[in-house]
């Protein structure tokens, strides 16, 4: 019993602990964060590529930048071995450039902003519109020296141990060490750092020029000239190359730096470097070129892509235009797509210039053509020509269309006694054709098949149209063809179904209202009514006696009549309408109709007499 609640006091005790140690984390966290939010910025992350973080020096853990993001005293910015970052200092008067691999650090301290490079290279560069006076001061820091670069555009770079190569673009630094006060002139380099031989400040690299394009012929395999000046006869010379300043190996054997070069042979890519000169029979380096880059192009030719080799294309004219597309390589300066009638591409047919871009469209005219592209990259004095393509462009083929344009598809045709039709049609080259033959049948068997059908109507004409003779109604099938000077079949229409039918007999007229008698009124005047029909030419009307024997009879052009002086009885009136062609409508059914007995007439009143 007592050993359970031991454990259980235990368990309390230990989650309390855990509980205030949380909390104190957290409050200790949040106070970190409020007074970096309080503190001002020293620079801010304007560009950058792939990766790139920073941490307090004080901490482990790093954390991603993003472009805009503020950069703090204290802070240590990094960027991977892919990453490129360009820092802008708060006041805008300097910016900052993280080459790949590059780690430093960035204090600020009495209106002083100092950098420690720990690792890979960067470029401090000054605002020409900014007044340096007015900026706070810019210090490298090393071990034991300190450069002013407040007035100097300088490239840094971390040799080995604690050495840093600094070199001057613009402007002047000071550099102040256990020898006093050194001046930097523009383009003049020093070493800081590290004690140093006399000729650490003479070594100049001749070639190649920091971050330069070194452009080769994969054919050829053309090795990167390295050049230097300023080492004495005697020493030797080693080349280290690598993607970063952490993995620079060397690129050869250690070789006399008398003769002032060295070639070597490298693939493709950017490359970090550096030299590094001995005494012949030492094993210790007595100086070191600063780290540079370059990156080494292969002048590969342009990889062909559309139209695919050996291509036919038919034109539909003589200026049709095309678009030709290719691979552009890397670093090319200018282009030409050039044509010829022959592989030797002597003479040329035709070549254009692109400056820029894989794509160009233009217009050819119809022929057999050889095509390539020649691409032309700095310091090479001969293009690099392409594998040719062949393109055949087959001359424009004379199309002639035949339509008909006076009926459609499935067209119903109504008729009275006989069918008859004028069918016409149109054609896009009237310059071409020299007649027609147009074609009718009730099947396609007997359209398509030989004149000698008697159940084709085959008919000849140099006109656009015909009236052929068609004895009876049905469903019609129509063709024109359309033959050159040559005789020659060029184009024909497409088939036209065409329907003859009866045209229907107009429907009767009937009286209104429907359903009850006609009145007349007691005058003897009745007034009719009676419906439109759609095709009516003209209107019988007839006015029969109770016994049937016919009274009256006129034609009426409208809807309406009036009938006059009926005498009291009953009689019966029919109609039926006349169409344009002269048919009759069947009679609709006889209506009744009533004239009153009575007289419309009312006998005279008197005036009250008075007698006297």
């Amino acid at each position: 019993m007592f050993a359970r609640w031991d454990r259980i006091i235990l368990a309390g005790i230990i989650s309390f602990l855990c509980y205030g140690a949380t909390y104190y984390w957290y409050r200790s966290t949040e106070k970190t964060e409020v007074s970096q939010v309080e503190r001002a910025p020293i620079a801010y992350l304007t560009k950058l590529e792939n990766d790139v973080e920073r941490r307090p020096v004080t901490r482990q853990i790093w954390q991603g930048l993003q472009n805009g993001d503020p950069v703090f005293a204290g802070e240590a910015v990094r960027t991977s071995s892919q990453g490129t970052a360009i820092l802008q200092t708060a006041d805008g008067g300097r910016t900052i450039e993280l080459d790949p691999d590059t780690l430093i650090v960035i204090s600020h301290q009495n209106n002083e902003v100092a950098l420690d490079l720990m690792d890979g290279r960067l470029f401090v560069n000054q605002n020409e519109k900014t007044d340096a006076a007015k900026l706070p001061a810019l210090v490298l820091r090393s071990a034991d020296a300190e450069v002013d670069l407040s007035r100097a555009s300088a490239k840094l770079s971390k040799g080995s141990g604690t050495r840093v190569d600094v070199e001057v673009t613009k402007g002047s630094a000071k550099m102040q060490g256990a020898q006093g006060v050194q001046e930097i002139a523009q383009g003049k380099r020093t070493v800081v750092g590290q004690s140093v031989g006399e000729h650490l400040t003479s070594l100049q690299i001749v070639s190649p020029l920091d971050s330069s394009t070194i452009y080769v012929n994969p054919d050829q395999e053309a090795p990167v000239h390295f050049a230097w000046k300023g080492i004495p006869n005697g020493a030797e010379v080693r080349i280290e190359t690598g993607t970063s300043s952490k993995d620079l190996k060397p690129a050869g054997d250690w070789v006399p730096a008398g003769q002032g070069f060295l070639d070597a042979i490298l693939p493709a890519g950017r490359y970090i470097w550096k030299l590094s000169a001995r005494m012949a029979g030492s094993t210790s380096v007595f100086t070191e070129g600063p780290i540079e880059s370059f990156r080494v192009v292969r002048t590969d030719p342009a990889e062909l892509l559309y139209p695919d080799d050996q291509t036919v294309l038919q034109t539909k004219t003589n200026e049709d235009s095309y678009v030709f597309k290719w691979k552009r390589p890397t670093g090319v300066v200018s282009q030409k797509i050039e044509f010829a009638l022959n592989s030797d591409f002597q003479p040329l047919f035709r070549d254009v210039k692109v400056l820029a871009g894989d794509t160009i469209q233009l217009e050819m005219p119809p022929g057999s053509y050889f095509w390539r592209v020649s691409s032309m990259y700095e310091g090479f004095s001969q293009p690099v020509m392409s594998r040719p393509f062949t393109l055949t462009l087959l001359p424009p083929v004379v199309r002639v269309d035949v339509a008909f344009t006076n009926f459609k598809h499935n067209d119903v045709l109504t008729y009275v006694g006989a069918p008859v039709a004028v069918f016409q049609w149109k054609t896009n080259r009237p310059d071409v054709v020299q007649r027609y033959v147009f074609r009718l049948a009730q099947t396609t068997e007997a359209l398509r098949g030989p004149a000698s059908d008697e159940k084709l109507k085959r008919i000849e004409t140099k006109q656009t149209q015909v009236t052929p003779e068609i004895t009876r109604g049905g469903r019609y099938l129509a063709m024109v063809e359309a033959y050159d000077e040559n005789d020659k079949l060029v184009g024909k229409s497409d088939v036209q179904a065409l329907s003859f039918e009866p045209k229907a007999a107009i429907r009767a007229p009937q009286f209104e209202p429907l359903g009850q008698d006609l009145l007349a009124d007691n005058q003897g005047a009745l007034s009719l009514i009676w419906s439109l029909v759609d095709g009516a030419k003209e209107y019988w009307l007839t006015l029969k006696d109770s016994s049937g024997k016919e009274i009256q009879k006129s034609r009426f052009l409208g809807t309406s009549a009036k009938l006059q002086s009926l005498l009291p009885g009953e009689y019966k009136v029919e109609i039926y309408a006349i169409d344009q062609y002269g048919r009759r409508s069947k009679e609709a059914a006889a209506r009744r109709v009533v004239v009153p007995t009575s007289s419309g007439l009312n006998a005279p009143k008197l005036k009250k007499v008075k007698v006297q």
